[in-house]
């Protein structure tokens, strides 16, 4: 898949955005429905399809992806091209594109 830093953008604000409503949902339901929310096969399952639609899009830069989607910023990547230190999503993504997201 080829990416624009626009769409790639749009893209990492979006997931960002999704996980950040659901920890906010998550913070007010009591400890033991949380326990229950997660023990079921309808919320493994969206948690599967998650998963399936970020390794499809970003492939070998998953990981990435899900370190972008779990850390805060500032995020900071090694690579054997150099040291990374981002502050925004658009850092983000053009970090992406230059280590060759989409090529």
């Amino acid at each position: 898949m080829q990416w624009s830093e626009e769409s790639l953008v749009a893209c990492l604000t979006q997931l960002q955005s999704f996980k950040e409503t659901g920890e906010r949902w998550l913070e007010g339901v009591p400890a033991e429905v949380r326990a229950a929310f997660f023990d079921n096969p309808y919320v493994e399952q969206l948690h599967r399809k998650n998963t399936f639609l970020i390794e499809s899009l970003f492939g070998a830069y998953q990981e990435d992806v899900l370190f972008f989607l779990e850390s805060p910023a500032p995020w900071v990547v090694e690579t054997q091209k150099g040291s990374y230190t981002m502050q925004s999503v658009q850092e983000f993504a053009k970090y992406l594109i230059q280590e060759g997201l989409g090529q």
